[in-house]
C-alpha cells in the first residue's frame, strides 16, 4: 500500500494506491561524480555526493476508475504531491500518469525526504 496527500487541507487530497511492488521501482542510491582524463594519461575524479533529488519512482497501480480519476485530481490540481510508503515520507513531483485499461503508471521526481 501507498497514500498519495495534497500538501495543503484538501477533503479529497489522500488516494490510498495497491501498488504492484514486482513492476514498481523506488529509484537507486547513487552518487553524483564525474571523471575526466587529464594530459599526462591519468584521470582526475571529481565526486559531489549523493543527493535524494537524484531518486525517481516509477508506480505500477491497479485500481477502479474512481481511484484512477481521484490520482489524476492530484496530478492536475498539485505541482508537488506527498507520498508515504514503507521506503517513507517524500515530497515529489509528478512527470506523469499514465492510464491503462488494467494497469496505470506514476512516475515522480523526489524533492526532498521527511522521514
Amino acid at each position: 500500500m501507498l497514500a498519495l496527500h495534497s500538501q495543503g487541507f484538501d477533503e479529497k487530497g489522500v488516494v490510498i494506491l495497491d501498488i504492484d511492488y514486482e513492476t514498481s521501482s523506488f529509484g537507486e542510491t547513487s552518487r553524483r561524480r564525474s571523471r575526466v582524463q587529464t594530459l599526462d594519461g591519468g584521470y582526475v575524479v571529481e565526486d559531489r555526493g549523493s543527493s535524494i533529488q537524484d531518486r525517481s519512482f516509477s508506480l505500477t497501480f491497479s485500481g477502479s476508475e474512481e481511484t484512477v480519476s481521484a490520482v489524476r485530481r492530484l496530478v492536475q490540481l498539485y505541482p508537488q504531491i506527498l507520498v508515504s510508503s514503507i521506503h517513507g515520507l517524500f515530497r515529489c513531483s509528478v512527470e506523469k500518469l499514465n492510464e491503462g485499461t488494467t494497469m496505470s503508471y506514476l512516475n515522480l521526481d523526489v524533492e526532498e525526504q521527511y522521514a
